[in-house]
């Protein structure tokens, strides 16, 4: 058994433990998409990003609906999460269920365990997924990748919030929520509820 001395995680192999102190701990992601600035630590991940994100093509199919995905993983992903009555995998400690056993184990090491591997190298600030320290650089100490609107001085930490709001400020030809009361216009309805809420409520 091989004992990783950071999270004390176990692991079989050496190559394992190597692959997770690389991935976890030293973040290396060696695979790297030539179409947008994507990053993984495995081949077969960019090679699914690259089919999910970069191609129109859908050539997989659902045999019970007609859903239709890039990569067959999607396939079987839809299909466990919609058409299966396969087992439910429940956390002993609390409420918390998942289809997939991946997500009960990292819910333990993050909600019931308390690990936070992943550690700012510029303040003591720790955290639990490599994606809230990634936005604890971006928004604290400007270190990373921020997503910049072409139209105005609006940045964000992730691509949807972008996108987002250049739908919501932008995009006015698109807006279909008009307040009543002011000139405020949303694409989005939920958009338009919270407006209403906090500035006429």
């Amino acid at each position: 058994m091989f004992y990783c001395q950071k999270c004390k995680c176990v692991y079989s192999t050496k190559d394992t433990i190597k692959n997770h102190i690389n991935t976890i701990h030293k973040n290396l992601k060696p695979f790297k998409c030539d179409k947008c600035d994507y990053k993984t630590h495995q081949k077969h991940r960019l090679v699914t990003h690259n089919l999910a994100k970069h191609t129109e093509e859908k050539p997989f199919q659902c045999e019970k609906c007609d859903y239709k995905a890039a990569c067959k993983v999607f396939i079987k992903d839809h299909v466990r999460a919609m058409h299966s009555k396969k087992q439910v995998f429940k956390c002993q400690e609390c409420e918390y269920e998942s289809l997939q056993k991946q997500y009960i184990r990292q819910h333990m090491l993050q909600v019931h365990k308390k690990l936070k591997p992943f550690q700012c190298e510029n303040c003591d600030f720790e955290a639990a997924r490599n994606q809230t320290l990634k936005r604890h650089l971006l928004a604290i100490h400007n270190i990373g990748t921020f997503f910049e609107c072409q139209e105005c001085e609006f940045k964000a930490t992730r691509r949807n919030r972008l996108k987002l709001h250049i739908d919501n400020v932008h995009n006015i030809k698109l807006l279909k929520s008009k307040c009543l009361q002011c000139e405020y216009k949303t694409l989005y309805n939920f958009s338009l509820k919270r407006h209403i809420d906090s500035v006429h409520g």
